[in-house]
């Protein structure tokens, strides 16, 4: 019995897409074997491929959003567990090895800390005071 998992792996660059292309990619795949891609919302601070094994950035925010989103099917729902599955869940991944994540997994995950999901956005600059700096939270 195969059980259903998002694995994230490292791959080397593909040869034909050119010099931009030359450096290895952090690529991770639904349980089908498809690829998930990373978001570019244009709240986020630095669009950026997928990372992981580490919290800070938007890589591991993108890698946290996209399995959320594509678990859940809750666009709003990803956005606000988004914070803490980065900090609890993608920066406990090894950084520079191959990891799975069951789909079991990620739900039980979603169902003990939805109640107290952030609505903040993982990336977004929060200036509550009004002063033009972004606050520290």
């Amino acid at each position: 019995m195969t059980v259903a998992a998002y694995t994230g792996s490292i791959e080397p660059p593909t040869p034909h897409a050119g010099p931009a292309a030359m450096k290895t990619q952090r690529v991770i795949r639904r349980p089908d074997g498809s690829h998930l891609t990373p978001r570019h919302d244009p709240e986020q601070a630095v669009p950026s491929g997928f990372a992981w094994g580490f919290g800070v950035g938007a890589g591991p925010a993108q890698a946290a959003l996209a399995i959320l989103t594509d678990c859940t099917g809750d666009d709003g729902l990803a956005l606000k567990l988004c914070k803490a599955f980065k900090w609890g869940v993608i920066s406990q991944l090894p950084v520079d090895e191959g990891w799975a994540l069951t789909v079991d997994e990620v739900r039980r995950w979603v169902l003990h800390h939805e109640p107290m999901a952030s609505t903040l956005v993982p990336w977004a600059r929060h200036d509550a005071s009004g002063d033009g700096a972004v606050d520290l939270q």
